[in-house]
């Protein structure tokens, strides 16, 4: 048997039902927020993690590096490719570049290559 709704009624529920359906999508975006923060945050997690092993940073850097770069706009994907790419000893700077890599003096220990890795990564 049909039952019938009156014109109120059908309003109320068409109201209700919009403001469920709200609130849904207001959580949905939260949550993908949320996993998108958490997949950024695992992807710079990795990035410092291959900086670790390559020698470019520390392993007690690496924690803070990443929550900033995850924190950041930068491109992941690009820093990513310029971790993996760099050596173990900093980048392959001829003495050229070097030269030109800097006008101030080096501390005790630093070098081009390394300035320049370490400018890289603070971006």
């Amino acid at each position: 048997m049909i039952q019938k709704i009156a014109a109120a009624d059908l309003n109320h529920l068409l109201v209700k039902s919009a403001h469920v359906i709200r609130t849904q999508g207001a959580e949905i975006q939260e949550l993908k927020q949320h996993l998108a923060d958490k997949n950024r945050l695992d992807h710079a997690e990795k990035i410092a993690s291959i900086a670790v092993d390559r020698g470019i940073m520390s392993e007690d850097n690496a924690t803070e590096y990443a929550s900033k770069l995850a924190e950041s706009d930068r491109d992941l994907s690009m820093v990513e490719d310029f971790v993996s790419r760099n050596s173990g000893a900093g980048l392959p700077l001829g003495n050229e570049m070097s030269k030109t890599a800097s006008d101030d003096p080096m501390a005790d220990g630093e070098t081009a290559e390394g300035r320049f890795s370490n400018f890289i990564l603070t971006l």
